[in-house]
This record gives C-alpha cells, structure tokens and sequence, in this order.
C-alpha cells in the first residue's frame, strides 16, 4: 500500500514543478494556470455501473487516491484550481477510463469552467 512518506515525496515533487513553473512565469512574464484534473480514482460522485467496472482493481486508483490531498495541501496559490470535486454530483457516467478520459458532455464542463478561469488572467502578463 502506498503510505504518507510515498505521498509525501510525491507532493514535494509536485510542489517543486509548481514552483519551477511560476519561477518562469516571473522571469518571463507569462501568466500561469494549473489545474488538478477530476479523475476517477478520486472522486466522490455515485458511480455508473460502467465507472465501478473500469475502476475495480485497478493499480491506478491504489496509487493515485492516497496521494491526492497530499499534493493537493502543497499546491495553493495563484493560478492553481483542483477541480477534482467537479463531478461529484453527477449520476451519470463522466469517466471512460482510470487515465483521465471523460465523455463530451463532461468535456464541455470541465471546459467552461478552465475557460471562466481563464479569461481574466488573458494579457495580464503580456509584454
């Protein structure tokens, strides 16, 4: 099973790409956005019966589910949304697979959302 110093290697890893990133943003002068994708080994919505099949047993879900509020508590700041609690309402079938891949319908939602976030920081940190 994976324990907390796993988790923990695996945040400061995290942290440290953030800090990279926005290290750059500053020398550079681009604004930076990161966002923590929903994903099935770590939601909490009902899942379909397709969702509970594709993530039975899977090794994805025993290594990424532990680690997610780790690396979620060493990454606030500016630019950063999780939107890991995106779908957790939702009792239709939004993950087809333990990699990320969501239907269309919940595409077109999680785009919005990245879009509203989006636009005000446009041209903030242009030259």
């Amino acid at each position: 099973p994976v324990g907390p110093a796993v988790c923990g290697d695996v945040a400061r890893q995290y942290r440290n790409q953030l800090a990279t990133v926005r290290g750059l943003s500053v020398a550079h002068g681009f604004a930076v956005f990161f966002f923590w994708q929903p994903a099935l080994a770590t939601t909490h919505k009902p899942l379909t019966e397709w969702e509970r099949a594709v993530l039975k047993d899977h090794p994805v879900s025993r290594l990424m589910a532990p680690c997610t509020d780790s690396v979620e508590a060493v990454t606030p700041g500016e630019g950063f949304t999780s939107l890991r609690t995106l779908f957790d309402g939702d009792t239709t079938t939004v993950f087809l697979d333990q990699w990320g891949h969501i239907t269309e319908t919940s595409n077109r939602v999680m785009a919005s959302l990245i879009v509203e976030r989006l636009l005000p920081g446009l041209g903030s940190h242009s030259r």
